[in-house]
């Protein structure tokens, strides 16, 4: 509840200077621009006090938006509803009756709120349903204000696999604890065959959206059967689909021999998603090069040159730190010669390549085809970037690429576990802000191996 109060406080306190400002009368005008003005791109929209639903209706602006009219008459409600089925709209845009003072939905859900008669609910239930970031447009005598719930300081972003670029998989989010009610869900609900490659591939997430790469096929199908891989956007507090692009070439036939994938993916697929702010940065399929896209429509904006074979990704402050592939990695050549690898560095802006450095081999957690999808576990801290190179663990200058030191790592006997896993290359790399490197690996001499650092 001092959370609740916290936000309603501060959504107050977020008035734009927009409050007041003249919309167009048209209502197909008037909603377009309440949502250009809102920005928010997609998501649920709430108009409260629909009146006849002509509003309402003009407010589904494509399918990325859900809309919900509320009204406490019976009468608006049924007109409502007879004019958003008339125009084959209703199911994405939908009507209900407003009993009481309170809004029917969960906090931090609607991405904007239109209210067209101020008062019948009170300010506070209406900053308690706004996500954060989310619009309110409040009617006012001359015009309407508008309202944004900005974005608490307790909830944190998860931009990578392991959260940052430095490899440490802990959060600063202080709003986070055990589930208390179910927030939103969207599918696929099942996983495909077990003996598979997992349905979700990868997750990030940055601004107020979820993304992921994830195999649509239906469900219970094992893995002789095609795949239906999908780059997918979603808002982070709702689940609405903003966008998906297939990903043509991407699951075990890419990488391995045997359609029993689960046990031959390369661990380091999970790193070839990252998001930050309102671009997204990933491999648009297992061969691809990276590319950048626009977080909340999913266009492809560039796809960087000379990136082929990316196979990790970092970002951090405008740059782009990639581990690459130098050989062939395509199951067809078969064999267990490993991958070499080079880290380069780009502006992600302008797409300009500022070094590219190294032949190196990685780490190998595999002990059948996947060996070859060696990992350096890239990972950024202050100004260098860190790897493993098999045998030694190695620090970069971020801006020159000049080697600044290499130092042997630790010996660990040779282990190759159930479902070939080779568990003393199960190492994780951690850089901490007081400048420390961590890095931990299994210690094979114990029967039960746990990471020593």
């Amino acid at each position: 509840m001092a959370l609740r109060r916290t936000l309603c406080i501060l959504g107050v306190l977020c008035v734009a200077a927009s409050a007041g400002t003249a919309l167009a009368e048209d209502q197909n005008a008037l909603a377009s621009e309440l949502l250009r003005g809102s920005g928010i791109g997609g998501g649920l929209v709430v108009h409260l006090g629909c009146g006849d639903g002509r509003l309402t209706a003009a407010l589904h602006a494509s399918d990325t938006y859900l809309v919900h009219g509320l009204d406490p008459d019976p009468a608006n409600v049924q007109k409502a509803r007879s004019h958003i089925q008339s125009l084959g709209l209703y199911g994405k845009v939908s009507v209900a009756r407003l009993r009481g003072k309170t809004l029917p939905y969960t906090d931090n859900l609607v991405n904007l709120l239109v209210c067209e008669k101020p008062g019948l609910v009170p300010q506070g239930e209406i900053m308690r349903v706004l996500a954060p970031k989310g619009v309110a447009y409040v009617k006012a005598a001359g015009g309407w204000k508008k309202v944004v719930k900005p974005w608490p300081a307790d909830i944190d972003e998860w931009t990578h696999w392991l959260h940052g670029p430095d490899g440490n998989a802990v959060g600063n989010d202080r709003v986070v604890g055990p589930p208390r009610r179910l927030q939103w869900t969207a599918g696929p609900l099942w996983s495909r065959h077990h003996d598979t490659v997992p349905s979700t591939a990868a997750m990030v997430t940055a601004n107020g959206r979820l993304f992921y790469i994830s195999d649509e096929a239906p469900p219970g199908l094992d893995g002789r059967l095609p795949d239906k891989w999908f780059l997918v956007a979603r808002d982070a507090f709702n689940g609405i689909l903003l966008w998906k692009r297939p990903i043509a070439k991407w699951g075990w036939r890419q990488w391995s021999g045997t359609w029993l994938g689960r046990f031959n993916q390369p661990i380091q697929i999970h790193k070839r998603v990252v998001a930050a702010g309102d671009r997204v940065y990933a491999t648009l399929g297992f061969h691809a090069p990276l590319s950048v896209l626009d977080a909340a429509t999913g266009k492809i904006i560039r796809t960087y040159q000379g990136t082929e074979w990316t196979d990790e990704i970092l970002y951090r402050d405008g740059l782009l730190v990639l581990a690459l592939d130098k050989d062939d990695k395509s199951p067809t050549q078969g064999g267990k010669n490993p991958v070499h690898k080079s880290v380069c560095v780009l502006d992600a802006r302008t797409g300009k390549i500022l070094w590219k450095k190294g032949d190196y081999i990685g780490l190998h957690a595999k002990s059948n085809l996947a060996e070859r999808y060696g990992r350096l576990e890239l990972t950024l801290g202050g100004d260098r970037v860190f790897l493993v190179d098999k045998k030694a663990i190695v620090a970069l200058d971020l801006r020159t690429g000049r080697e600044l030191w290499r130092v042997p790592r630790p010996p660990v006997r040779d282990y190759v576990a159930l479902f070939s896993m080779r568990m003393n290359d199960l190492c994780v790399l951690v850089y901490h802000p007081d400048g420390i490197l961590l890095f931990a690996q299994p210690e094979m001499e114990i029967r039960d191996p746990w990471h020593t650092i």
